[in-house]
Order: structure tokens, then C-alpha cells, then sequence
């Protein structure tokens, strides 16, 4: 007999990293976020056209990697991280010498479905084959791979270097 898992969590998309001077860095988006992270006009423009290709429902929601693109909650979450990784000259200048911009920042999205642990109802569904996020996951990651193609302003890189964490030890 299976085992029943209390949160079930698909693999997400193998993030897709971009370059596109058409998303703007919101003024103060920061403050829903964390420094550093940003994503709030990609994941607006994602949202909207979105809406169109059959999740009317989606919405955008701060998180503190970016953004995330809520796209169903029917039976699972289902949803698209929206953010950005600046280049490590941008996090070692102080902003005294200047402003993040564009050029600091590569883009970058993934694709997540998931089932929470008090969606019970939804966990024994998947436990008995009725549902399947992965399914629902892959066709989204389709889709907006698809939008993300067709665009001609937005130029696909390798994962860039981040800059280094800084921890301290105690």
C-alpha cells in the first residue's frame, strides 16, 4: 500500500534565466520583499497575460525571494516565482555611488505546484490518482515558456554567479 505523504511538493521548473530592459524596478518594492529582490513588474506582466491563456483567477503576491504569480488553489497551489539575482559589482556598490538598474539584474522564474498539508481532501485525491499537480505544473512551465519565447526583448542567459553570502561565524 502507498504512503501517504502530508504535503505533497512537484519538483519545480528548472529556472529560466533572462535578460529584458521592459520590466522597470518598482520604486520602494523592496519593502514587500527583501534587498536585493526584485521581480514586481515581470511578475505583474506574467499575471496579466496569464489571466488570458486560462488561469483568470491569478494574482500577485509578495514573497521575500520576489514575487510569486498565484495561479489556482484549486486542490493544489499552483504558482510562478518571479525574481531577480543582481550582479555581484551591484551588491559590493554602496548606494551612495549610484542606483541598481537594469543592467545589475538577471531575471529569473520558476514554476511550483504544491499541496499544503491541510489540504487533506486534496491529499487523499492525489494519493488515489484524481489529481496531479505535476501534470498541471509541466503545462504551465509549457505555456510560459512559450510566452517567454515569443518575446523578442527578452534574451535567455546561464545562471549567473550571485555574489557570496556573507555569514558570519558566531
Amino acid at each position: 500500500m502507498g504512503r501517504i505523504e502530508l504535503e505533497e511538493r512537484s519538483e519545480a521548473m528548472k529556472q529560466r534565466y533572462f535578460t529584458a530592459e521592459r520590466f522597470a524596478l518598482v520604486p520602494n518594492e523592496e519593502e514587500f520583499t527583501n534587498p536585493g529582490c526584485f521581480g514586481k513588474s515581470l511578475a505583474e506582466w506574467i499575471c496579466q497575460e496569464i489571466k488570458t491563456l486560462g488561469y483568470p483567477e491569478a494574482e500577485v503576491i509578495a514573497e521575500d525571494f520576489g514575487w510569486c504569480v498565484m495561479c489556482s488553489r484549486r486542490n493544489f497551489l499552483l504558482w510562478i516565482g518571479c525574481g531577480s539575482i543582481l550582479s555581484p559589482e551591484a551588491w559590493e556598490t554602496p548606494e551612495a555611488e549610484g542606483p541598481i538598474t537594469l543592467a545589475d539584474i538577471t531575471w529569473t522564474i520558476f514554476v511550483v505546484a504544491e499541496i499544503p498539508f491541510f489540504y487533506v481532501k486534496s491529499i487523499f485525491l492525489r494519493a488515489f490518482g484524481r489529481i496531479s499537480p505535476e501534470v498541471e505544473r509541466r503545462r504551465l512551465e509549457g505555456i510560459l515558456e512559450e510566452l517567454l519565447s515569443d518575446q523578442q526583448d527578452i534574451t535567455f542567459v546561464d545562471e549567473p554567479k550571485s555574489a557570496p553570502m556573507d555569514i558570519e561565524d558566531p
